[in-house]
């Protein structure tokens, strides 16, 4: 240790004795002091610490928020932290010096300081590296927010590895993705969402200790690592309060704006020795939590593992079974209410697996939309239901309507639109018979950034009917700009007429709204002849469900049409 510096870069983050001291004190270039945790005064700094925070070693003791813009209360939390962790890193970025603001980054650990426990600080001045080296920052911090970028967070968590691996001192990884956050920028403009971002970025750094560190990994995702935790309760404590002060609407550039936020949560765990692994857990938990309703926390568990290993299996086998052409398509007669007769089938995708038999739509169509396989199942759906279409054309038994479902993500492909006129055209399908079914979700969709994918295909003919309505956001005002040709009852709240007051009433006022509106209006999942009869006399135009018939290949879906003809 004859360098100063290289003495007490080495005494960072372990515990030190008193006897490092003297020698450490004579550097003049590195800032130190001594500090006690439980009042946060300055006892002892040496020259160099004295002329960074701008007071007179005379003076001391002095608090150490008096020379810092960090409150006493703040401070006493990173201090006691650092003493029961034996390390300290905090930054403060508006120190009041003789010569204006710094930005300072403080490091070191604890020790025994005249029979007392203490803390040394090292006082790092990052202002001038500025001058220095004015592309530094740009490495490591992201460019919109200034919070750390992913780089730097990764290296946060490396070091909080390390000491969790020596010091047994736990940490916990928070995953945060905006819920809905495109919608602000298709309704408000990206300038709009980027000072909501920033917004957010200043009111999450309010909820987190100078010890920890909030990182933006891009888009709306944030990153949160808590260290020196004692158990897995304060994480959730954090992510509650988060939750809680997005109750508080933003005011941005002019507009209120209400957002709330999904978080996964990530523990440390001995074996885990990659940041990779902390980032994956927490984002599978922050998946969950967006399944579960969003604006919400889950902690990443080991059956999460188990399911996500599950996923990956069946989107594994998935696209083998495209490869194959191992799916089939199904058609489920929708039956006038008035006349009995069909007016539609709806083509539904099976998959009967060779060793897991048949695997539910349920369970498989989830994963293909969060793999990204929906594009090309989608696309065979499309393509198969058209050339059934053109077979039923040839024997006169082709209903007024092939009904497809379309997912939020095929309504983004830029070439939708193109693959809808191949597979037509391919087939000698009039457009007028195949109606797209999509979510409440596709519809606040096509009205920002996919609207002119709608426009083309109403202009050639499609006609568009809103599934599992009530399901979704519900948003009137997005159904009242949304040309629609039928309004579909939720399969949920078929299942409780007519025994349920609540159900009856929501179906009852789906009906009256989609007559309102000119709609044609369709109930799916309609299981017995009391449901039947109740939505007949509630004016429903269609129905769908098992009470007819259930789903059937092409086969027996051709029999089907010609014994109903």
């Amino acid at each position: 240790m004859s360098n100063p510096a290289e003495a007490a870069e080495a005494s960072i983050c372990r515990v030190m004795s008193e006897s490092d001291i003297p020698l450490l004190f004579e550097s003049d270039t590195l800032a130190m002091l001594i500090v006690d945790a439980g009042t946060t005064a300055i006892l002892e700094a040496n020259a160099a610490a004295a002329r960074l925070l701008a007071f007179s070693s005379g003076d001391l003791p002095v608090p150490l928020s008096s020379v810092l813009s960090l409150s006493h209360e703040t401070l006493v939390s990173v201090l006691e932290n650092a003493v029961r962790s034996g390390h300290l890193e905090f930054r403060d970025h508006h120190a009041p010096s003789a010569a204006g603001e710094r930005s300072l980054e403080f490091q070191g650990g604890a020790l025994e300081w005249r029979g007392e426990r203490r803390l040394l600080l090292i006082a790092h001045d990052l202002s001038g590296l500025t001058d220095i080296s004015p592309l530094a920052d740009d490495a490591t911090l992201d460019p919109l927010t200034r919070l750390p970028n992913k780089a730097l967070f990764r290296d946060r968590l490396e070091q909080a590895l390390a000491r969790a691996r020596r010091a047994d001192e736990h940490f916990a990884v928070l995953f945060l993705d905006l819920d809905h956050f495109k919608d602000v920028n298709d309704t408000f403009g990206h300038l709009v969402g980027d000072a909501l971002l920033r917004a957010f970025a200043d009111r999450l750094r309010d909820f987190v200790r100078a010890t920890d560190t909030v990182a933006r990994f891009g888009g709306d995702e944030f990153v949160v690592l808590v260290t020196g935790l004692q158990d897995a309760a304060h994480s959730a404590i954090l992510a509650q309060k988060i939750l809680r002060s997005l109750a508080t609407p933003f005011q941005v550039e002019g507009h209120e704006i209400r957002i709330s936020t999904s978080i996964g949560i990530s523990l440390y765990h001995p074996e885990l020795t990659s940041p990779e692994n902390y980032l994956d857990r927490a984002d599978r938990a922050l998946y969950v939590a967006k399944d579960e309703g969003r604006n919400t926390y889950r902690f990443h568990t080991e059956t999460l593992d188990e399911l996500f290993r599950s996923e990956v299996a069946i989107g594994t086998d998935l696209h083998h079974a495209l490869e194959d052409e191992a799916l089939t398509l199904h058609y489920q007669p929708q039956i006038d209410l008035t006349t009995g007769q069909i007016v539609g089938v709806e083509a539904l995708a099976r998959w009967s697996h060779a060793r897991r038999g048949v695997v539910p739509p349920a369970e498989f169509i989830p994963v293909a939309e969060r793999t990204n396989l929906i594009l090309p199942l989608g696309n065979w759906v499309l393509h198969q239901a058209c050339r059934q279409a053109r077979i039923w054309l040839d024997l006169g038994l082709l209903p007024d309507i092939m009904a497809i479902n379309l997912s939020p993500l095929q309504f983004k492909d830029q070439d939708l639109v193109a693959r809808v006129r191949s597979a037509l055209g391919e087939n000698g399908v009039p457009a007028e018979r195949i109606e797209f079914e999509i979510t409440e979700n596709v519809v606040m969709e096509s009205l920002g950034g996919s609207h002119a994918t709608l426009a083309r295909l109403r202009a050639d003919g499609i006609r568009f009917a809103i599934d599992d309505f009530g399901t979704g956001y519900s948003a009137l005002k997005y159904l009242r700009s949304f040309p629609a040709h039928k309004l579909k009852v939720a399969q949920e709240f078929v299942a409780g007429i007519p025994g349920d007051r609540n159900d009856t009433a929501i179906v009852r006022a789906t009906i009256d709204l989609a007559k309102g509106m000119d709609m044609t209006v369709i109930a799916e999942g309609a299981e017995t002849e009391d449901q039947v009869d109740l939505l007949r006399r509630l004016g429903c135009d269609q129905v769908q469900g098992y009470f007819h018939s259930r789903p059937l290949d092409a086969e027996a879906a051709t029999a089907f049409l010609k014994a109903h003809r």
